[in-house]
């Protein structure tokens, strides 16, 4: 009995310290940049609820290592990656029909881009928020429905997430237009 334990503790730290060397990789090699695009909000004539705004950002992911970096996400959801460090706002998911594991293989100096939308109510556009990507460790994911599961469960920490600067919903980082 207790040499099961002790085998059990055994593991356990191994196994924690084998991901705390590869989350401490990642978040040593990956630099998180958001920029805003822009506030929305599309009033429903006649409803008398709170009118919900919407916040285009474009999420970039760096790969500032001399190496390649291997990670997991979605097709056509990789927003379930990404947390943001405020309650008070949520990232709307993109639905689609083939949703499956897709691996990324980020080179050096490449980026990973995503368009994310943020939803929150009005009083909240003068927040800052920082925006974070989750890397968890997937080594033995089997499929779609147990890489899901094993983001679903993870409760993120500092330790697992590539975080990025602060940044205001109010201020447009970037004009809304664009002449090519």
């Amino acid at each position: 009995m207790k040499t099961n334990y002790i085998l059990l503790v055994f593991l356990g730290l191994s196994t924690y310290l084998n991901c705390e060397g590869q989350c401490q990789e990642f978040s040593n090699a990956l630099t998180l940049e958001v920029f805003s695009r822009g506030n929305y909000n599309f009033p429903i004539s006649g409803s008398s609820h709170k009118t919900p705004y919407y916040c285009l950002f474009d999420v970039s992911l760096i790969n500032k290592s001399d190496k390649r970096l291997e990670f997991l996400t979605f097709t056509c959801s990789p927003t379930k990656n990404l947390v943001v460090d405020s309650k008070n706002y949520k990232i709307c998911m993109n639905i689609c029909v083939h949703n499956t594991i897709y691996p990324i293989k980020l080179e050096p100096g490449q980026r990973l881009c995503i368009s994310v939308i943020l939803e929150t109510d009005s009083e909240k556009l003068n927040d800052s928020i920082r925006i974070g990507w989750l890397h968890l460790n997937y080594e033995n994911t089997k499929d779609v429905f147990d890489f899901y599961d094993k983001l679903k469960q993870a409760e993120p920490n500092d330790r697992d997430i590539i975080w990025s600067k602060k940044t205001y919903l109010g201020i447009l980082d970037n004009q809304p237009l664009e002449i090519r």
